[in-house]
């Protein structure tokens, strides 16, 4: 105990389920901002003596906190280092909710739309010429005649993505991947319940949509490039809908 170095200090925990115990403590410290990133937690064997536990349950405890993109273990180091928040920690239980309920996908929409034209917004008056050569390289693998969808949706999430760390937003950034990842699915299953010709026509206008954001954000037109994100998005609520996969 004399030669740990870090502030925090932890409280014993009741003997069931102790690993579970230990992560909770830990990750409602971290989650609150008690412990900040790239701060050390205690090492392990100062950890067995405030929490009174052994360290295979120490281990376990950490393992779930790493697992959940909280923390990361280096091998060798004195303490496990607390990393900054990552979308997959945000992604799981958003999902989750969705799945049970809890959350509809009209909401998901809804926020979407809010956050893609705040995002489109960011790109037309900060983007740079690289962020720009990423936006139209990833328009250029587009092929909107092809007839595997499931490489066009990575593509429209590659897309989407590149105007969101065009934005320089880097909360925008996270939340994006989080959003495109769910969205993802509802695109893969609102194309599935359509016929071959609606199929094109979908993918089409996907493309055509995503061609004249490009060039609005090329020409750093906000309006434009804001109408044009608005439309693109009300075309993909009216495929969620059509598809059954969002409520009236």
């Amino acid at each position: 105990m004399k030669n740990d170095t870090s502030p925090v200090q932890l409280s014993p925990v009741p003997t069931q389920r102790a690993s579970e115990a230990i992560y909770a403590q830990i990750a409602a410290m971290i989650t609150s901002g008690q412990i900040k990133p790239g701060e050390r937690l205690p090492s392990e064997r100062a950890m067995m003596e405030m929490l009174g536990r052994s360290r295979p349950t120490i281990r376990e405890a950490l393992r779930m906190l790493e697992r959940n993109g909280l923390i990361q273990i280096i091998a060798g180091s004195r303490g496990a280092v607390v990393v900054e928040p990552g979308s997959q920690s945000v992604q799981e239980p958003l999902e989750a909710m969705l799945n049970m309920n809890l959350i509809s996908t009209r909401e998901l929409l809804e926020y979407r739309e809010l956050n893609e034209v705040a995002t489109v917004s960011w790109a037309a008056r900060r983007r740079t010429e690289e962020d720009l050569e990423k936006i139209r390289s990833v328009l250029e693998g587009f092929d909107p005649n092809g007839t595997d969808f499931e490489d066009f949706s990575r593509k429209d999430i590659a897309f989407h993505q590149a105007i969101a760390d065009a934005g320089h937003n880097r909360v925008a950034t996270m939340v994006d991947k989080v959003i495109h990842r769910m969205v993802a699915n509802i695109l893969v299953r609102s194309y599935g319940k359509k016929s071959d010709d609606d199929k094109r026509v979908m993918m089409q206008q996907i493309y055509d949509s995503h061609k004249s954001i490009y060039d609005a954000i090329a020409a750093r037109d906000e309006a434009t490039a804001v109408a044009a994100m608005q439309t693109h998005m009300r075309l993909f609520a009216r495929d969620a809908m059509v598809a059954g996969d969002a409520e009236e």
